[in-house]
């Protein structure tokens, strides 16, 4: 299985999956469908080559109009959490939505063309419905796991997590450019904070730190996800994250993805 991201951040999420012929997206949003086309280009893939698209959220950055307007054009499946399929619908009409192939899924394992099992789990962010998570595993065992948009991060989420090859988490924001910022308004402040917001670096640290912990086996690399163009950058996720792990004894890769440029691919 490989994997690519190829953007990440408020404004537009996109991560490539190739698998056994299957070629798929996790989120398509905050981009037009010219400019997806252009991003998907830079790995020489066309969207009529795609066979899928999973969605975490109903965020604009996560999935727009244009993402599924080249669903329709391509044949493309759209995968959602069945809870979600109605706001999807209200958010882009229900014309596109009936023109669209359309899976609903809940909250049990299911597979994607009988080449990888997906599990979702629910995220504490502030979309309407369900934010979800998800590990997809290959028919040979290997895992990676997902999210990138939550507030918090419960003991109960480590297990999500457990002995994936690759981890992909968010580190949003630095706690100090966070509030320090005189031109985010207080409201904004204590959105992307709370409990429904993003994980600061400290708490993506003490994250990996329970997921390791629990972990029969440590993941090859991390890679940093939706990090904020004002409240942080891959320097200082780096740092301060590798900072709190260094003082557990933990030494592990850290990669960042980016909204302007992608990921070098992540092969399991």
């Amino acid at each position: 299985m490989k994997i690519c991201v190829l953007r990440s951040g408020s404004s537009g999420n996109c991560t490539f999956i190739e698998h056994n012929g299957l070629r798929m997206l996790l989120d398509a949003g905050g981009m037009s469908q010219r400019r997806l086309r252009e991003v998907l280009k830079e790995i020489d893939l066309e969207p009529e080559n795609l066979n899928a698209l999973l969605i975490t959220h109903t965020h604009s950055d996560h999935v727009n109009y244009s993402a599924l307007k080249v669903c329709e054009k391509c044949n493309i499946t759209v995968y959602i959490h069945e809870v979600n399929a109605e706001v999807l619908g209200n958010i882009v009409g229900s014309k596109l939505m009936s023109r669209i192939r359309l899976v609903k899924f809940g909250d049990t394992p299911f597979e994607i063309d009988q080449k990888v099992q997906i599990t979702p789990f629910e995220v504490s962010h502030d979309a309407p419905k369900i934010t979800n998570g998800f590990s997809i595993l290959d028919e040979q065992g290997k895992s990676f796991a997902y999210a990138a948009d939550l507030g918090y991060f419960p003991d109960s989420l480590a297990p999500k997590f457990n002995n994936a090859s690759i981890v992909f988490l968010e580190a949003n924001h630095d706690l100090k450019l966070l509030w320090d910022n005189p031109r985010r308004p207080y409201i904004h402040k204590k959105r992307v904070a709370g409990i429904y917001g993003h994980l600061s670096n400290e708490q993506t640290a003490t994250a990996l730190l329970r997921v390791f912990d629990t972990s029969e086996t440590m993941p090859l690399s991390v890679v940093l996800c939706h990090l904020s163009q004002d409240h942080n950058s891959p320097e200082i996720a780096i740092e301060k994250i590798s900072e709190i792990l260094d003082k557990e004894g933990v030494t592990i890769p850290l990669n960042v993805a980016t909204r302007h440029h992608r990921t070098d691919f992540f092969e399991l």
